[in-house]
């Protein structure tokens, strides 16, 4: 067998192994890049959930909600998220109220955007059911 046909099958063999580990710990960074993706997307719609939850109502029944879901855009959130969550904590350790509608409508952008969802220009509607003295909804 001649040395230079030996040489040739161990380079393509070497390649070819090579190629392999290549593709592997590709596939290991864009499975990563995906389920980081993923936990943070399902993390912000839970956020946007619980503020909205609180939004627009006169009790202070869903406190707890709230702060979990300023704690999570403090962990999963962009900067701008974090901003205004920060903003958002502030006016309420300083007036015991605050707007969350800049970072509700932040929210939505961003995650439809990273759902590939619509753009929408639409103002939030909260809508809120009235309870009459008894607690029942009319």
């Amino acid at each position: 067998m001649d040395k230079s046909l030996v040489i040739q099958l161990l380079i393509q063999c070497l390649l070819t192994v090579l190629g392999w580990i290549v593709l592997y710990l590709f596939a290991i960074y864009k499975n990563t890049r995906i389920k980081k993706k993923e936990v943070t997307v399902m993390f912000l719609i839970e956020a946007w959930r619980r503020l909205e939850k609180e939004s627009n109502r006169g009790d202070d029944y869903h406190r707890e909600e709230v702060e979990s879901a300023i704690a999570d855009i403090h962990l999963f959130g962009s900067k701008r998220q974090i901003e205004l969550a920060k903003q958002f904590s502030d006016e309420i350790a300083k007036k015991n109220e605050g707007s969350t509608l800049e970072l509700l409508l932040l929210l939505r952008d961003d995650l439809r955007k990273e759902l590939n969802l619509e753009k929408t220009s639409e103002n939030i509607q909260f809508l809120r059911f009235a309870k009459d003295v008894s607690g029942r909804s009319v």
